[in-house]
C-alpha cells in the first residue's frame, strides 16, 4: 500500500491534534497577575502601581542603526519591544536584534 506525503502528513497532523486537546487538562484558577509576586524585585519598580502599565519612546541599542522601539512597561518590567512607526529611521520596522533585546534585558 502507497501512503503519499499529504495522507501521512493529515495523519500525523490529526495525532498532534488529539494530543493537544487531552481531555485532562484544566486552565489555571490562579490570577495571572498574581504571579507577579513570585519575580524577583526590580529597581525602581516602587513608583508602579499593582496592574499599572507605560510605555516608553526610546533608540534601541542592539546595533549602530538605532532604530525608534516603543516599549512597554508593567509594574515596572519591559514585557514588549516593538518598532515606533513615529521614527523616520526605521518607520515602524525593527531588527532581529531588537525583538530579541528583552531576551537580552
Amino acid at each position: 500500500m502507497m501512503i503519499s506525503r499529504r495522507s501521512m502528513l493529515g495523519l500525523l497532523g490529526g495525532g498532534v491534534a488529539a494530543f493537544a486537546c487531552r481531555t485532562g487538562w484544566r486552565a489555571p484558577d490562579d490570577e495571572p497577575t498574581s504571579r507577579a509576586f513570585a519575580k524577583p524585585p526590580v529597581p525602581g519598580c516602587v513608583q508602579y502601581a499593582t496592574g499599572e502599565e507605560r510605555w516608553f519612546t526610546t533608540a534601541c541599542g542592539q546595533c549602530p542603526a538605532a532604530c525608534g522601539v516603543r516599549v512597554r512597561v508593567v509594574e515596572g518590567r519591559a514585557v514588549r519591544v516593538e518598532g515606533d512607526r513615529a521614527s523616520p529611521v526605521n518607520l515602524g520596522g525593527i531588527g532581529p536584534r531588537g525583538l530579541a533585546s528583552l531576551q537580552a534585558l
